[in-house]
């Protein structure tokens, strides 16, 4: 991968939250897998026409889709791309240096509003500071965390994105109702190492919340499916 991937389709899982998870898993060494779901920043608009053109969208029934090995539509205000393709590169990997700022200074200085879950599984803490990147395209993302004793992190993550994109596994995404509102939940994760998803114990939730999409990532082993959803439907 080289730093055009890197921009294109924002590979920026939190350091902690990543650090955490392997510690979890057991992969501490330097082959261990770099897995997260990519977000495609913009590109041309020839191309999304065209990637349109040759999908399916949503009016096809998810028993079809779960038979696809390729599919794009839109799910909860986000524009998702399956496929078994990984869409990195060959080339080093770099990573986009993030900012720790208490969650009062994020609130004061990000251009978009965050809400935190009035309810988490009993044992999980809020922590004081939250990472904040910042893209060279005006995209701010930040990450707010949770910690309990043995666990990996609960993580919300949030960006100024009006247009969010996904690009995730083949038949790897679940339509569900957060508050009467579809959401998805995807397992896995792009694996840098073996150019597959897999990883499929981490669960990522995207839920619409206020015109924005807002990200919960969890372990499962640690934070039922029902538990996430639970998290996600007590956003005020």
């Amino acid at each position: 991968m080289n730093d055009r991937f890197l921009k294109d389709y924002s590979i920026t899982p939190n350091p902690v939250f990543a650090q955490d998870l392997r510690n979890r898993l057991g992969i501490l060494n330097e082959n261990s897998p770099r897995v997260r779901a990519l977000q495609l920043r913009p590109i041309a608009l020839g191309a999304i026409a065209l990637l349109l053109a040759l999908t399916f969208t949503l009016a096809v029934s998810p028993a079809v889709r779960a038979q696809l090995q390729e599919w794009t539509g839109v799910i909860g205000g986000v524009l998702f791309t399956a496929t078994g393709d990984y869409p990195g590169e060959d080339g080093p990997v770099s990573i986009i240096p993030s900012e720790e700022i208490s969650l009062e200074e994020a609130q004061a200085v990000l251009p978009f509003t965050i809400d935190l879950p009035t309810w988490v599984p009993e044992g999980y803490l809020l922590e004081d500071k939250v990472s904040i990147l910042r893209f060279e395209d005006g995209v701010e993302r930040v990450f707010v965390h949770w910690s309990a004793f043995d666990k990996a992190l609960l993580e919300l993550e949030i960006e100024n994105s009006t247009e969010p994109k996904w690009l995730v596994g083949p038949e790897s995404i679940e339509e569900l109702s957060v508050n009467g509102k579809p959401a998805a939940l995807v397992p896995g994760g792009w694996n840098a190492d073996t150019k597959q998803w897999d990883n499929l114990d981490t669960l990522t939730l995207y839920v619409p919340h206020k015109d924005q999409s807002y990200i919960f990532v969890v372990r499962e082993n640690d934070i039922s499916v029902d538990d996430l959803i639970q998290i996600a439907e007590s956003l005020p």
